[in-house]
This record gives C-alpha cells, structure tokens and sequence, in this order.
C-alpha cells in the first residue's frame, strides 16, 4: 500500500463507517433497554407496544420514547421499528 492521499481517505472511510456501525448499535441497545424500563413503569407488555396497539396509555407512552430521537439522537426509523408505527408516526408525534 502506498502512502498517498488516496489510501489516508480509504482507511478514514473505513474508520468512519466502523465507528457509525457502533453508534447506531449502541443506540439500538440504548432504545430497546429504554423502551423495556418504561414499558415496566406503565405496566404495559412490550409487545403491546409492537404490535401497534392503539389504546390510550400506549399511545403516550410511545409518544414519550419518540422524544428520544432528539434527547439521544436516536434515528427515526430504529424508534419506528421498536414501536410498532411508521416514520411518518413518529415524525408527527416529535412534530407534536
């Protein structure tokens, strides 16, 4: 390998999609362990929350861990997809 501008920018790639690699998996791991304890404290299952249950409590509940896409960064679609809703949903309750 030689030393020039093109392989200082390959391996800065590679580092910089390494590290989003871990990012957007610690922020899985940041949801999914954020989702279970609130789930707890509303005394609602989490596969209520999946499954697109419509009642009331899961509601606010899922809107409360939509605010997590701005207070941990979290992507809109990772809170969609461990929410049960589209990203159109979660758009709209972050818009709320």
């Amino acid at each position: 390998m030689g030393r020039g501008d093109f392989v200082e920018r390959i391996v800065s790639e590679a580092e910089e999609r390494q590290s989003r690699l871990l990012n957007e998996t610690l922020a899985l791991r940041k949801i999914k362990e954020t989702i279970r304890l609130m789930c707890e404290e509303e005394g609602v299952r989490e596969s209520e929350l999946r499954g697109g249950n419509r009642r009331r409590q899961i509601s606010r509940l899922r809107k409360r861990i939509c605010e997590l896409v701005e207070i941990y960064g979290i992507p809109t679609p990772t809170v969609a997809r461990e929410t049960g809703v589209t990203t159109a949903v979660v758009s709209k309750m972050m818009a709320k």
